[in-house]
C-alpha cells in the first residue's frame, strides 16, 4: 500500500504529450521535433556501432535541445572512437 502512495502524484505521459503539443502548436508540429524512431527490423540491419551510437543520441539528448546533440554529434563520434566496440574495450 506504501508504493501506490509514491505513485499518486506522476504525471501521466498523455497529459506530458498534450502539454507538449500545446506548447509546439499541434501533434505535427511536436512530432517534426523529435528524432527518428528506428524499428526492430531497421536496427537488426545496423552495425554494433550504430546501435550504441542510437543509444547513446537518446542518452545525450535528455535534457539538452536535440539540435545542439546533432550539430555536435561528429565530435561524440570521435570522443567515443566511433562506438567501435572492440576499439573501446582497448582504451
Amino acid at each position: 500500500m506504501e508504493s501506490t502512495k509514491h505513485f499518486r502524484n506522476v504525471t501521466s505521459f498523455k497529459a506530458i504529450r498534450a502539454c507538449a503539443e500545446k506548447r509546439k502548436d499541434g501533434t505535427k508540429a511536436l512530432i517534426e521535433l523529435l528524432p527518428l524512431v528506428r524499428g526492430s527490423k531497421s536496427l537488426t540491419k545496423l552495425g554494433v556501432d550504430r546501435v550504441l551510437t542510437e543509444m547513446a543520441k537518446r542518452v545525450f539528448c535528455a535534457g539538452f535541445v536535440w539540435s545542439a546533440i546533432e550539430a555536435k554529434w561528429p565530435d561524440f563520434e570521435k570522443a567515443f572512437l566511433g562506438f567501435e566496440p572492440v576499439t573501446l574495450t582497448l582504451k
